[in-house]
């Protein structure tokens, strides 16, 4: 008879992983928001061209011969 295989041999132990991060908590400091400044600031920023790139591509589009060739496109 033949004699059974070899059991294979233990595999090493695995090393534990680390404990996941504990969440941080922002604390947002309302008593710090200040209404007339932010307002103002919003309206500083509602101003600014954030994407100048959309600027140009609108002046672009509404030079007469592009409007005319996306009109006979669609």
């Amino acid at each position: 008879t033949p004699s059974p295989s070899p059991s294979p041999p233990p595999s090493p132990p695995r090393e534990q992983s680390p404990p996941p991060p504990t969440p941080v908590v922002t604390e947002i400091p309302r008593s710090r928001f200040v209404r007339p400044t932010a307002y103002n600031r919003y309206q500083t920023l509602k101003s600014k061209d954030f994407k100048p790139e959309k600027r140009l591509t609108d002046e672009v589009l509404a030079f007469p011969l592009i409007e005319a060739e996306f009109r006979n496109r669609h």
